[in-house]
């Protein structure tokens, strides 16, 4: 298992952890909608969903890490983007309306969550549900290579909400509720793929006493976190992550109502996990 866990597509994809012929078939029918569904109803990593203007193209699963879940196999999201979005992108045939204003294909990515799912008004079958569930449970290889989601799992438009744009407001709120200290990840090395440079990127989490860090997709490790937003060397701050808030607060009063909300989110959850 353990060339499987280094690279899980080689595993997933052609040998025994792989989903059978007809199976695959039925997901690629429904571009995967039905199983993503089913995979978070089983393992709690959230259904997300790729876009190209209006219109999905693909439904998987992602974790808080780099890795996709998909019926085809385990991967990065850099291998799922070049062997299974990027083919359906290039079908060609797209509306003007799938074309933003630079002239390119506006293609997004985005964590929908079955929650999500609901609210885009995506019917969905139980039955199908069902077999999927009983599919996926009965590929012990697959599910003995997808990491256990830790508790706290916070809802799909929470991780919307708080692993980018408001990542310095949760750390703060965090931070409150745990009483462990917030620390900006100020960004010394950046992987090719991620397109930025280091100071366009910077990210914030609570520090454990263990040094492992905490943000809305949980405690993990720090280069794990890293990893996620393409940062390969870091530095953490205290003062940095001070400094956003601070400044914040300054020029955006209501920064303040933000940090009480997200506040209210963790408490919420934490509520939810002792009932």
């Amino acid at each position: 298992m353990g060339a499987a866990k280094s690279n899980p597509l080689a595993i997933t994809a052609k040998g025994p952890g792989r989903f059978d012929s007809a199976y695959q078939a039925e997901v690629e029918a429904d571009l995967g909608l039905h199983h993503s569904v089913a995979f978070e109803r089983v393992t709690g990593w959230p259904v997300h969903g790729t876009y190209v203007g209006d219109e999905a193209i693909r439904f998987h699963n992602e974790d808080g890490h780099v890795s996709v879940f998909d019926v085809r196999g385990i991967m990065t999201a850099a291998q799922h983007g070049d062997s299974v979005i990027q083919p359906l992108v290039m079908r060609g045939n797209w509306p003007r309306s799938a074309v933003s204003p630079d002239g390119h294909l506006a293609i997004g990515c985005t964590c929908m969550g079955e929650e999500g799912i609901a609210e885009a008004r995506i019917a969905l079958d139980e039955d199908r549900l069902a077999r999927a569930q009983a599919a996926i449970r009965a590929n012990k290889v697959y599910l003995n290579l997808t990491p256990t989601r830790a508790e706290p799992r916070f809802s799909a438009s929470a991780l919307r909400r708080y692993a980018f744009g408001q990542c310095v407001v949760f750390a703060e709120a965090l931070a409150r509720v745990r009483d462990l200290t917030p620390v900006a990840m100020l960004p010394t090395g950046i992987a090719d793929w991620a397109h930025i440079e280091p100071d366009q990127m910077q990210h914030s989490a609570v520090l454990h006493p263990d040094g492992e860090l905490e943000d809305v997709w949980g405690k993990a490790p720090a280069a794990r976190i890293a990893a996620r937003y393409g940062i390969t060397q870091w530095n953490l701050s205290e003062d940095a992550h001070r400094a956003m808030i601070d400044d914040g607060i300054a020029h955006r009063p209501e920064v303040i109502d933000e940090i009480n909300a997200a506040e209210l989110v963790i408490r919420a959850q934490a509520g939810a996990m002792a009932d």
